[in-house]
């Protein structure tokens, strides 16, 4: 993966026709791969009038992967729409597979896990493939369903659908939640084990980016953070992804400085706006949810309450008030319920998890 094919298909670039379309498409998932997302749109940002149905369809695949991957969720979502009214027009399964797929993709790191859920068991419920397509997200889709299950703690759900992702899917580990040990981090995520999940997601992580899929390294990353922040690897994400400022990545890393080190509700009001431009309105809701709990905290009561009301009016109806970032809904587990009594009679961490025969560091994720 570290040799740049574009030097040995410029001639090809250049020219007309099929092997044109097919080096374009060739290059295009090499950049989204690699990361390099801006490339890749760019060369597939043309017309494809004439082009065979395969490559046409895998052409506007890349294509909304490569704008995800910059950052352009929006521009993300038409395109999986475009090529899912493609699918639905031609009956092409395929296509169908990955437009859910991008779409399931671009939400749930939008943290709209309702519709990232809905658009991955769409598939689930059709038993559609992807088959031999460039870049196929059969298992990747599955392993996101199964983490959309987690996230909202659906834990009839999770369990199976962890079963499904390794029922003979074939993956590809170039994708993010392609690598096979997706599903030993979710597992333990399931048992409440966050700390040996982000273990586990820090592991991916390397070997992807050693294999050159930076892509896929990328939103690992993410999601290890999501699953266990730790101020150290999030400074190592940052050095490496060097998000730009107003992204997403960027704003998530502002969102969970000001969390769990800083403990600024104005930082986090901010970072709720942000969001809120961004489209992502269920995590806007978190943030703004954790500004409430700081500003309880400090006594500032009045402004406890205004950032409640921003939280409450992005919710719509029937729908749960934003919970905060690193612990899920507002209702406790059970296994939480047994440590917050643990804690209540001012016990150390170290003593929980010998307690409990747990590790220190799931202790203090749960805490």
């Amino acid at each position: 993966m570290d040799d740049d094919p574009e030097p040995v298909l410029a001639p090809l670039l250049a020219a007309e026709g099929l092997d044109a379309a097919t080096a374009r498409v060739v290059l295009a998932a090499w950049c989204v791969v690699r990361g390099r997302h801006e490339r890749a749109a760019g060369l597939l940002d043309v017309g494809r009038d004439g082009w065979p149905t395969l490559l046409r369809d895998s052409a506007a695949y890349l294509h909304a992967l490569a704008l995800f991957g910059a950052g352009d969720h929006e521009g993300a979502l038409a395109a999986s729409r475009r090529l899912f009214a493609a699918a639905v027009a031609t009956r092409d399964r395929a296509a169908y597979v990955t437009a859910r797929f991008v779409a399931a993709l671009t939400y749930a790191s939008m943290g709209e896990m309702e519709p990232a859920r809905v658009q991955a068991f769409h598939v689930l419920r059709s038993d559609a493939r992807a088959g031999g397509v460039l870049l196929s997200p059969d298992r990747s889709l599955r392993v996101l369903a199964a983490a959309t299950a987690l996230v909202r703690r659906e834990t009839t759900a999770a369990p199976h659908l962890l079963g499904l992702v390794d029922d003979g899917v074939a993956g590809c580990a170039a994708l993010p939640y392609g690598d096979e040990d997706w599903t030993l981090a979710m597992e333990l995520q399931a048992n409440g084990n966050l700390g040996g999940a982000a273990e586990v997601l820090d592991g991916i992580a390397g070997r992807s980016r050693a294999r050159g899929h930076d892509f896929a390294a990328d939103v690992t990353q993410l999601a290890g953070l999501v699953v266990s922040y730790d101020p150290r690897r999030a400074a190592a994400f940052a050095r490496t992804v060097a998000p730009a400022p107003g992204t997403l990545h960027e704003t998530h890393l502002a969102g969970w400085r000001a969390l769990h080190e800083d403990r600024d509700p104005e930082a986090l009001l901010a970072v709720g706006r942000r969001l809120q431009d961004l489209g992502a309105r269920q995590q806007a809701a978190r943030a703004y949810v954790n500004a409430m709990a700081l500003f309880r905290a400090a006594g500032r009561a009045a402004e406890a309450v205004a950032a409640r009301e921003a939280a409450h009016a992005l919710q719509g109806p029937g729908e749960p008030l934003g919970a905060p970032v690193a612990g899920g809904r507002w209702e406790l587990s059970a296994r939480e319920r047994q440590l917050l009594a643990l804690v209540a009679r001012g016990m150390t961490n170290a003593e929980i998890a010998d307690e409990l025969s747990l590790s220190v560091r799931t202790v203090e994720s749960h805490v």
